[in-house]
């Protein structure tokens, strides 16, 4: 029998071949392991916490950038002056509630021919009410002597605003004047008291242009009355409804 001899030429090219098979498939094996397991794993994952944390990043920046802009706004706002108004009381009789302004009218005019001034203040309805009193001992009095022209008549506490104290003194002043010269059975001395008390406030530095304007127009409207050609009455409306203009 022929023995077989082993060529070592033969085993190096084996020896190759197989080592570069097995690099080869090593090389495969790598690729293809960590493009479909370890990268949707671990890399993949990683990545993705990584993004979703420079994401929120960079959400937290814009919010705080735009907290940054509402805080700037606000404080903008917040320095800018507010206006400052006084606040005092004033006293009505209320004489009725109406939801019909045709009704509201016909009372004021029936109160009128008696020589009772009253108008309409809308505030949850109108109410018929009358000139405003600066004391509520002053519109307990009125009240009781208006219960025959309505039972169901009360006082009526109104919160008013004003620049300031000057103002509010000054109206003080003027309503508790009228409230006297009502009390004159002689109109002219009716019209002193008036001519008298509506001087007040006028100059006052602390006063705005337009409230020393309408203090003014008062004295105007105070200082030309005669009583042989001016109604008393309308001369009294005319200066509620420019108290009107400044504390309403």
């Amino acid at each position: 029998m022929r023995k077989y001899r082993f060529n070592k030429k033969d085993g190096t090219k084996s020896m190759l071949i197989i080592f570069l098979m097995i690099t080869i498939g090593a090389v495969i094996i790598g690729y293809f392991g960590t493009r479909y397991f370890l990268y949707p794993i671990f890399i993949k994952g990683t990545t993705a916490e990584v993004t979703g944390i420079e994401e929120n990043q960079n959400q937290d920046t814009a919010t705080q950038s735009n907290n940054s802009v509402q805080n700037s706004t606000v404080s903008e706002e917040s320095e800018e002056p507010e206006e400052k108004r006084h606040t005092f009381y004033i006293y009505h009789v209320q004489m009725g509630n109406f939801s019909s302004e045709k009704n509201a009218e016909l009372l004021i005019d029936s109160l009128e021919e008696n020589d009772i001034y009253a108008y309409v203040l809308k505030e949850n309805g109108l109410k018929v009410v009358t000139a405003p009193l600066a004391d509520y001992g002053q519109a307990e009095v009125l009240k009781n002597n208006l219960l025959t022209y309505a039972k169901d008549a009360f006082i009526l506490k109104r919160q008013v605003q004003v620049e300031n104290t000057s103002v509010q003194t000054t109206i003080t002043n003027i309503l508790n004047d009228l409230n006297e010269a009502r009390s004159q059975p002689d109109s002219s001395r009716w019209i002193n008291i008036l001519k008298d008390a509506f001087q007040d406030g006028l100059g006052d530095s602390q006063m705005e242009q337009e409230t020393l304007q309408v203090f003014q127009n008062i004295y105007d409207e105070v200082n030309q009355i005669d009583t042989s050609e001016n109604n008393l009455f309308d001369i009294e409306k005319n200066i509620i409804i420019m108290i009107e203009e400044i504390i309403s």
